[in-house]
């Protein structure tokens, strides 16, 4: 074999490892979503908690998702639980990064996802979708826009398997139990309702926003 020869087998297996590489990295879809918390502060104990369970849950929706090819992942921005950090927050995962949908974890001072109340541009025209946990009654509940969707986390739950399952898997990573268990339990079992909205339908928030109420979900099949 002589020397040009050589060197152009080199490069054709070089072309083609390459194209191997780029084509399994990019057969992964990734659907990425937005997320408000308070993970600073006099709050950042509940807002900690929310994140770690929403954590799990796409972490567990991820191992069923391989066979599809897509991965589900969140980006964290610290809300502090104050309306200008709040503000800044949601401006960032709109504005820098490109997100529609967004989950606000549970402090209602992060007001900034009531844009009737703030100087920020959001109607119900325009293609961002808001999904709020919370243990206290919105004041202004009844005037959502229709691109939020609010969850009321409940105080009490029945224990049960599923609650078992959901404070060993949290222990185990976390080493410590779950503190406020009924929210947990429905934020983990919303998480897994929404992926199965998004496998549905992809990133199509408005369409999410409006089937998400009616999808049913048995805990006893949860992923952990």
């Amino acid at each position: 074999m002589n020397f040009s020869l050589k060197k152009s087998s080199i490069v054709l297996c070089f072309c083609l490892f390459s194209t191997l590489l780029f084509t399994g990295c990019a057969s992964q879809k990734e659907i990425k979503i937005g997320a408000l918390t308070s993970l600073t502060g006099e709050n950042a104990s509940a807002g900690i908690e929310f994140q770690r369970i929403v954590n799990l849950a796409i972490t567990n929706i991820n191992k069923t998702w391989v066979e599809k090819e897509k991965t589900l992942s969140v980006q964290w921005e610290d809300g502090e639980c104050n309306t200008e950090a709040a503000n800044t927050a949601v401006l960032k995962l709109i504005e820098q990064d490109q997100l529609k949908l967004i989950l606000d974890g549970p402090c209602q001072d992060t007001t900034a996802l009531w844009p009737q109340e703030t100087d920020m541009d959001i109607d119900d025209n325009d293609d961002i979708y808001f999904l709020i946990f919370s243990q206290t009654q919105a004041p202004n509940i009844k005037d959502l826009p229709s691109n939020h969707l609010y969850f009321d986390l409940p105080q009490t739950i029945t224990e049960g398997d599923f609650t078992l399952r959901l404070q060993n898997a949290y222990r185990e990573i976390y080493g410590q139990e779950i503190q406020d268990l009924p929210a947990a339990a429905h934020i983990y079992t919303e998480i897994c309702r929404l992926s199965m909205a998004l496998d549905s339908e992809g990133m199509n928030p408005k369409k999410i926003i409006e089937i998400l109420p009616e999808i049913s979900i048995n805990n006893d099949i949860l992923p952990f």
